[in-house]
């Protein structure tokens, strides 16, 4: 499937009560809206002592025009656009690809850009299926991905106030992993990192890093960052059935330095799916990045907790 991205471009045009005003006194960027999955939420903060009155022209380019106009600012005031449905609900093949957005100002002096992820977990309920199983989701070390049938996974995540909980259906025509804890990565399994206050840093000093594998010595959840060791709470089972392997992993907030889950909040994750057809590690699938070629939470996807 051809990779599609929809390009969002916002302006921001300044009215008669910002004389006096500088553009770049504004600061505007774009994420998930926290209560409904695939609405995209426009941030538009007035740093500021002067009022500003603006207005937004949101172009979804293939798609529509949204303008957004009288929006205003009081001196060093934030507030929030909604644009509903930013990404429409095709297929679940297409929620792992990120929305390329790109928000700026009055001749430019504002602006950001980035991708966009709209995954979602209800709570007691598994959120829409994440499915990997695209070969611009592949990235290869020492192998070539041919299909679905070679690896693919569809992955779901639901919450309780105590735990996050992920399933991963695998596909993978050859499992092998020989190895446990800390070399678990180099065999057929999966790696997650998640950052709980979605910083969006360049490293991953705020984030939690951990693998889910079955090892020669049965399930393990291993955590490699910021404390290392088999994580204590969590729990993992593993059901193989022919080339298919599901991983079942119950993730306790306090492990992920989450005292209470308070809904809608979007969290920074990242989900990597390894494959080992028994030589060396060949490659991987993965939605988001920031965790096999440099640990940066900026990278990550997200998951957006919804009530």
């Amino acid at each position: 499937m051809a990779r599609k991205h929809l390009i969002l471009f916002v302006w921001l045009a300044l009215g008669a009560s910002a004389l006096g005003s500088s553009p770049s006194n504004l600061i505007v960027s774009a994420s998930p809206d926290p209560s409904v999955g695939r609405s995209l939420k426009i941030t538009i903060t007035n740093r500021s002592s002067r009022k500003v009155t603006a207005t937004a022209k949101v172009d979804m380019i293939g798609n529509r025009t949204d303008t957004i106009s009288d929006v205003a600012l009081g001196a060093r005031e934030t507030t929030t656009l909604t644009i509903p449905n930013a990404q429409p609900a095709t297929t679940a093949l297409t929620i792992p690809l990120p929305v390329a957005v790109s928000v700026t100002a009055v001749g430019g002096e504002a602006e950001w850009s980035g991708n966009v992820h709209f995954w979602s977990a209800r709570r007691g309920a598994d959120g829409p299926p994440l499915l990997l199983a695209s070969a611009q989701l592949w990235q290869s070390q020492d192998g070539t991905w041919t299909g679905p049938n070679d690896l693919s996974a569809k992955a779901t995540a639901r919450y309780d106030d105590r735990a996050l909980y992920l399933r991963a259906e695998v596909t993978d025509d050859v499992f092998h992993q020989p190895f446990s804890l800390g070399e678990a990565w180099k065999g057929d399994g999966l790696q997650i990192a998640i950052d709980p206050n979605w910083s969006r840093r360049s490293d991953a000093t705020e984030s939690v890093e951990f693998g889910l594998a079955l090892t020669p010595g049965g399930p393990q959840v291993y955590r490699s960052t910021p404390l290392v060791g088999v994580m204590p709470g969590a729990t993992l089972s593993v059901k193989r059935d022919g080339d298919c392997t599901t991983y079942d992993a119950a993730i306790p907030w306090s492990q992920l330095g989450v005292k209470a889950v308070r809904p809608p909040r979007t969290i920074g994750f990242a989900l990597l799916l390894n494959d080992n057809d028994g030589g060396s590690r060949e490659g991987w699938l993965s939605y988001g990045d920031g965790i096999a070629a440099a640990k940066r939470a900026d990278r990550y996807g997200t998951l957006t907790l919804l009530p």
